[in-house]
């Protein structure tokens, strides 16, 4: 897609200014949304790559990957490889010591949000985005402490 305001045939040097005005305006957005994320102590590639689809404004992605994320570290804690619905996933971690109450539910409004995506087309804005990776983070961070607690 060509940059607003430019009209094909234009040079591309006035192509090239108009990217970078609109580069420039997400930089600003981008610092403003990263002080609202704090730091996680440790490495999830797939959690790493939903918060820099928020930061980029890709909010559909941002919730893909932040229940995918989620969905990894519960498989890898409850050892389940399979099953049915996200609700015994998270059942299992709750049972298993793995999920508080408040996370569970933070789980499933993580897989709720994913499931609005892929079955029916949801947009979620920037807000309710950021509202789901913050909930994945905080369930994730818990998962991963109690498995390194029994390591």
């Amino acid at each position: 897609a060509l940059p607003e305001g430019y009209e094909a045939g234009e040079p591309a040097a006035t192509r090239d200014k108009l990217y970078l005005r609109e580069l420039a305006a997400k930089y600003e957005k981008l610092l403003g949304k990263l002080d609202r994320l704090s730091p996680l102590p440790f490495d999830d590639a797939q959690l790493e790559e939903a918060t820099h689809c928020w930061l980029y404004g890709f909010h559909r992605a941002t919730v893909v990957l932040s229940a995918s994320s989620l969905e990894d570290v519960l498989k890898r804690a409850t050892g389940i490889d399979r099953f049915e619905k996200y609700d015994e996933l998270i059942v299992l971690a709750t049972r298993q010591g793995y999920l508080s109450g408040p996370q569970a539910v933070a789980a499933g409004k993580v897989f709720q949000g994913r499931n609005r995506i892929v079955h029916k087309a949801w947009r979620p804005t920037s807000n309710e985005a950021e509202d789901l990776l913050a909930l994945a983070r905080g369930a994730i961070t818990e998962v991963r402490e109690h498995l390194q607690n029994q390591e």
